[in-house]
């Protein structure tokens, strides 16, 4: 079954930003806005591992453990809410998916894509592309608990290099980051769900621009 790029990302930066005030992370998601002014001793600055810049960037719907590209409604969404942080930060991530690109995928073995033509196919100098290797909204430990866990591969494919240019393997993201987790009578699944979207995509993107953020203590784990 093939799953439609949906609305989560429409207004990106206000609906994303909304999303990062939910999930705790407001000083994060500001700071990367530039609403944010805090001392030096209360804020770290990250570089970005990658420079994308403005290029013209296309995102795949990752796939997961039993989906391939497309096929995930979890890796549908993740996509859209990536491409929405990347325009937010201002990249000309507007590439349009059209039908040609999404049929480059249709009976095609995964570990064979041939990136270079689909960035060719979208207009893009870069293809972003991964797998979600979990993506759950329980917590295992605890009944009645909830607790949002996503762990994601991710890789840039530069069209003109005919290479992958930027890989990130096993970066995990966790609603809430602390605490017993929440219980199940005061968020809904999908209200959950999309709050971890949007934190993944957050993250992901944070990879690509050089930011600052809130120093905290390490998350404690349950």
């Amino acid at each position: 079954m093939r799953w439609p790029r949906t609305q989560l990302a429409v207004v990106p930066a206000l609906l994303l930003l909304a999303a990062v005030s939910l999930c705790g992370c407001a000083a994060a998601g500001a700071a990367l806005a530039g609403g944010v002014r805090l001392s030096n001793k209360e804020v770290a600055t990250y570089k970005a591992e990658y420079e994308i810049g403005k290029k013209p960037i296309v995102v795949i719907p990752f796939r997961d453990e039993g989906h391939t590209y497309y096929e995930s409604r979890d890796g549908v969404d993740l996509a859209t809410a990536v491409t929405g942080e990347l325009i937010q930060r201002g990249a000309a991530s507007n590439v349009k998916l059209d039908p040609q690109v999404e049929s480059a995928f249709e009976g095609q073995d995964p570990s064979r894509v041939v990136w270079a033509d689909i960035g060719k196919k979208a207009g893009a100098e870069l293809v972003l592309f991964g797998i979600l290797e979990r993506f759950t909204l329980k917590d295992p430990k605890t009944i009645g608990i909830v607790r949002g866990t996503a762990i994601v591969d991710f890789f840039i494919y530069d069209v003109k290099k005919d290479a992958i240019v930027y890989s990130k393997r096993g970066l995990e993201v966790y609603h809430p980051e602390t605490g017993a987790g929440i219980a199940e009578s005061d968020i809904s699944s999908e209200k959950l769900r999309r709050i971890l979207l949007a934190k993944t995509a957050m993250k992901i993107v944070q990879k690509f621009y050089t930011y600052k953020e809130k120093i905290r203590p390490p998350p404690a784990r349950y």
